[in-house]
């Protein structure tokens, strides 16, 4: 009866913990004795000092007070062309942090891989615009950039185009007619057409763009009726003919979207990408909208990342993830990239205070929340980042979030652990703090085997005061540029989802080495795992793995190059299993 009880009390933890119906928002209780930051307008203007804030990165004459960048999909703001790096955002001074009507894009250049950039911003309308996806194109045999975007203050949604690469001088057009919802989303299909998607009263349209022509295509081609609050998303094969338009239903609480191999004069069947109440390895999960879509280069191949929320859009901790989606992979079934099971250290991680502690987000945004993708050149490497959420919260209540990012080797089958953006391996994690980091864009081309490109927004007060989130204080936003590299992911790797009958440890491979080989090993069981290398004497000398891992098959890469040549054994170390095996290495 006594362990009859003590089941029932932890299986009551574990059901609140996972189950517990959070809003997105919930009630803040202000401490006596927290700072109270002073208003102007009966608007809070922040107190923060900016000199603690971390703003290596930022692009210059791009820091601005606008801090709400996205309606919902992930907007290509970023493209890298070889050491030509163009990057843009909305833009507002202090005064008219609150107006989105005095919105403007500007972009920035630099042509030496962000080392410099230009002494001005360029603004690409003297008029209201925002929500810029900027399109790589040449027009008259030279190099430029097509914006589209959110146009006129009622709506209207334009495509503008500079005569060459940060000259400043656009030639633009609206869509032929008034009253189009929301932004053109774009992408470009090759040099000199632009794939473009939008939405009108209650239907998703598709045109083409021509940056020569100035020009539309007529008519539009329909996609898919569309419900009020949805959001749509686009990615073209470059220099292909392939194009996929990508929906979130509102009404339905589902992922969809078409793929047309003809440039868009027809679209396929509808894939259903993600439906309301899925099980994701044992939580039951809905789409939520901040995603992103692209192609693997060179094929037809779609793939898509995505947030979601518990069944019902509650924020739970195990409904809060990261998924992939690829319909040439896992039988178009979901992936998972990141939830709480691979994010050890992180606030979603902690399953029993998270329900608890859990208090504001900025509006639209989720504990895991709008990822980007993009592909290596090469395709055979996929990079992620996404904002991931903080314990630590403001004085009025909003939480910190800091940008994460990881990648899959496999065609998204597997993922690394999220690690935060970085180029320095290390053993201990450095994040930006008391800063707020939101909204990464990964550049959808000029990525390498080693290297993807990001920026995102970074601010010092979380919560977004333009647009409903009042209490927030008005504070500067910069747009950050820098890398992540593949490099920082070398180490345990999981390798499938299946879990093994039993623990096992495998030879490594190759053997003999130099300097590096992997060792693979199966995990039966949630155990604590040690896996460690010793010399020919039984000393140990390095140590691979030191934490609790799930249940799973993994491999670690082992580079010896600190070591000299000789035999060297590796031991697979859990609370019931032991095993050791021999290597060499030959230098």
């Amino acid at each position: 009866m006594k362990h009859l009880t003590v089941l029932l009390s932890l299986l009551f933890v574990f059901t609140i913990s996972f189950s517990q119906p959070l809003k997105n928002k919930l009630p803040v209780h202000t401490p006596e004795n927290s700072i109270q930051n002073p208003r102007i307008n009966n608007r809070v203007i922040s107190t923060h000092n900016p000199v603690l804030l971390d703003t290596s990165g930022t692009i210059p004459r791009l820091t601005q007070y606008y801090d709400y960048v996205t309606n919902g999909n992930n907007i290509n703001k970023l493209v890298v062309l070889g050491d030509t790096v163009i990057a843009a955002c909305d833009f507002t001074d202090s005064l008219n942090a609150q107006n989105g009507s005095t919105r403007r894009t500007y972009y920035q250049v630099s042509f030496d891989g962000g080392t410099t950039w230009l002494l001005g911003a360029i603004m690409v309308l003297n008029t209201y615009s925002g929500y810029p996806y900027i399109n790589p194109v040449f027009v008259s045999n030279n190099r430029t950039v097509t914006f589209t975007g959110r146009g006129q203050v009622t709506g209207g949604a334009y495509a503008a185009t500079d005569v060459i690469l940060a000259a400043g001088s656009f030639s633009y057009t609206y869509l032929p007619y008034q009253g189009s919802n929301g932004a053109i989303v774009s992408s470009p299909l090759n040099n000199n057409l632009i794939s473009c998607a939008y939405s009108k009263s209650d239907t998703l349209y598709y045109r083409t763009y021509n940056p020569t022509t100035n020009t539309f295509s007529s008519p539009p081609v329909f996609v898919s009726l569309f419900p009020t609050n949805s959001r749509y998303y686009i990615s073209a094969g470059f220099n292909s003919t392939n194009v996929f338009v990508m929906w979130w239903d509102a009404s339905a609480n589902t992922m969809k979207g078409r793929a047309s191999t003809n440039s868009g004069t027809t679209f396929g069947s509808i894939y259903t990408i993600l439906t309301n109440n899925t099980n994701i390895e044992g939580d039951l999960v809905t789409p939520w909208f901040p995603a992103d879509v692209t192609y693997k280069p060179g094929t037809n191949t779609p793939v898509v990342v995505l947030s979601t929320m518990a069944a019902g859009n509650f924020i739970t901790a195990g409904g809060c993830k990261v998924l992939f989606w690829s319909p040439a992979i896992n039988g178009s079934q979901p992936v998972k990239v990141a939830d709480w099971r691979n994010m050890p250290g992180t606030f979603i991680a902690d399953t029993l205070n998270f329900s608890y502690d859990f208090r504001y987000l900025q509006v639209g945004m989720t504990p895991l929340s709008h990822p980007s993708v993009a592909f290596s050149s090469d395709g055979n490497t996929i990079g992620c980042a996404f904002s991931v959420i903080r314990s630590d919260t403001t004085s009025y209540g909003f939480h910190y979030n800091n940008i994460y990012c990881t990648i899959s080797t496999n065609n998204g089958l597997n993922w690394a652990n999220p690690k935060p953006i970085s180029c320095s391996v290390s053993d201990v994690p450095v994040l930006c703090q008391d800063c707020d980091e939101i909204y990464p864009t990964v550049s959808k081309i000029g990525n390498t085997a080693n290297t993807f490109h990001v920026t995102y927004s970074l601010s010092s007060s979380p919560g977004s005061t333009s647009f409903t989130d009042v209490i927030t204080p008005i504070s500067k936003v910069y747009q950050v540029y820098k890398k992540f590299c593949t490099n920082i992911f070398v180490g345990i790797q999981p390798v499938s989802h299946e879990i093994p009958e039993r623990f096992s440890l495998a030879q490594n491979y190759p053997n003999p080495f130099n300097p590096s080989t992997k060792i693979n090993f199966n995990t039966a069981e949630n155990t604590f795992v040690i896996l460690a290398i010793y010399d020919a004497a039984g000393r140990e000398v390095k140590k691979l793995v030191n934490q609790k891992l799930d249940a799973g098959i993994y491999s670690v890469e082992f580079n010896a190059g600190e070591f000299s040549s000789g035999i060297y054994f590796y031991s697979l170390i859990t609370e019931d299993f032991v095993q050791t095996k021999k290597m060499v290495l030959l230098k």
